[in-house]
């Protein structure tokens, strides 16, 4: 069988009803985040088998999460908001495809498992379009289900992708759909214990906003522009687009550890999610030839999971919804980054910008959303392209590459790769820093997607290069 689509659907209990979602929700960004595992497959394991096998676990996940069978639509206000509903001709969908097929062999085009794994299975060979259907921007007449997800068989190995709408969950719930998913995967009955805790409040509920706040309380946001796309710090134009490319880089844990060591900060040694961020915000800038006369500051963002700093109510670890917004952005005067003393400073000042996001800042954005026309009214107050800013999207402490498949899958994948939205040809100073691969230890993969010609800056950067190694 070269290609099936299985669809689950809500119970007929459930036809009808709606989630309401939270202010966090309404703010997240309103695409796909689309999880790559990469994982190889032991010989003779038939294509039944496989079929039979995935269409149980998403069957279990839906199950366990009926809200993955919903489909994200807009809410009958005029506040642009969406919401989460129970379709009875939608739901989550699974698709098999045999690319080692006769028919379809032709649309795969990138080798062997084993050749994608010599090249550290680069982004320009897990192309979206090919790897999953109907969340592409062409696609725009389908439904938004809550979850799609996508199983590619390549010569000795699978590709399995899923693709979770950022509204219905933010990075910790990407986590735990796709750790259930691989939970249902694996051939033995897990016992009742071994399964997440996790917890679906109510998101409308669940943050006091703070009704006094305004838009001076929250630098770190403007209003939107007329014609400005929401939540999409970027202006491109053709020129700009000519010559990208996603690198990974990697950084080993000694190296980490000597990084750590060298960097000097009162009180408590830097984490290596500070040191590594402060180094690459370091070099990405010089990197890119930043014009100091047009960008006098540079803006440097990291997501941050917010559910361990609320209190009144408190937020469970495990709480299934969006919670991490507002981002973590520090500033730095861009004359500064040739300073000797640049690596010290920023990583105090990430650390700062780390810890101002508590309970009352997020109260503070949602009393400011819930005062605003719309939820779409305001945006980052940043410029990620052409402007310096990046962002952070931090991983590494979500075990994403410790989830057992099961023996037939390899176990464990060997490589984890995300994309936030359609990342394929359009920059957005975004960077991934993404948890270990089991060959690594404890060394840890970035991603970054910029010009070539300021890639090749970074390859020629030696006080870059004694951290990093490039990968593809």
């Amino acid at each position: 069988m070269e290609a099936i689509t299985t669809v689950v659907k809500p119970a007929s209990s459930w036809i009808g009803q709606v989630v309401d979602l939270g202010p966090i929700d309404q703010i997240a960004p309103r695409c796909y985040m689309t999880a790559f595992f990469c994982l190889r497959l032991t010989p003779d394991v038939t294509n039944a088998s496989i079929i039979r096998r995935l269409q149980r676990m998403i069957f279990c996940a839906v199950q366990e999460i009926p809200q993955l069978s919903t489909t994200v639509v807009p809410r009958n206000n005029s506040r642009e908001e969406l919401e989460l509903r129970y379709l009875e001709d939608s739901g989550a969908r699974l698709t098999f495809k045999d690319y080692t097929s006769e028919h379809l062999k032709h649309e795969w085009t990138h080798g062997s498992f084993e050749d994608l794994a010599q090249a550290h299975f680069p982004y320009e060979k897990l192309e979206r379009r090919t790897l999953i259907d109907g969340i592409n921007p062409d696609e725009k007449s389908k439904p938004l289900a809550a979850l799609v997800v996508q199983a590619n068989l390549i010569p000795g190995g699978i590709l399995l992708v899923s693709a979770l709408h950022h509204t219905v969950c933010d990075g910790v719930g990407l986590y735990l759909c796709n750790a259930t998913l691989a939970k249902h995967c694996r051939n033995i009955v897990e016992p009742e214990s071994s399964t997440l805790p996790i917890v679906f409040p109510n998101r409308a509920t669940i943050i006091t906003p703070d009704l006094h706040a305004s838009l001076e309380d929250l630098p770190d946001w403007r209003l939107v522009n007329p014609g400005e796309e929401f939540l999409n710090p970027t202006s491109y134009d053709t020129a700009s687009l000519s010559q990208l490319k996603c690198a990974i880089y990697y950084i080993s844990e000694e190296h980490i550890k000597q990084l750590k060591d060298a960097i000097e900060v009162p009180n408590q040694r830097p984490s290596a999610s500070e040191a590594i961020s402060s180094l690459l915000w370091r070099h990405v800038v010089r990197a890119r030839n930043v014009d100091m006369s047009k960008y006098p500051e540079t803006k440097l963002s990291i997501t941050v999971n917010a559910r361990g700093r609320m209190s009144n109510p408190a937020v469970p670890k495990y709480f299934w919804g969006n919670m991490s917004e507002p981002n973590a952005v520090a500033r730095m005067p861009t004359a500064d980054f040739s300073s000797k003393d640049f690596l010290s400073s920023a990583t105090q000042r990430v650390r700062s910008a780390i810890q101002n996001v508590d309970g009352p800042a997020v109260q503070r954005l949602a009393g400011m959303l819930a005062q605003l026309p719309k939820t779409t009214s305001i945006t980052w107050n940043v410029d990620r392209w052409p402007g310096p800013d990046m962002l952070i999207v931090c991983l590494q402490s979500m075990p994403f590459t410790a989830m057992d498949f099961g023996d037939d899958f390899g176990g464990f994948c060997e490589a984890f790769r995300l994309q936030i939205g359609d990342i394929e040809g359009k920059p957005d100073g975004r960077c991934i820093m993404f948890p270990p691969r089991k060959r690594d230890g404890k060394g840890l993969e970035v991603m970054l997607q910029y010009e070539t010609s300021t890639l090749d800056r970074l390859d020629a950067d030696k006080d870059f290069t004694r951290w990093f190694e490039r990968r593809t």
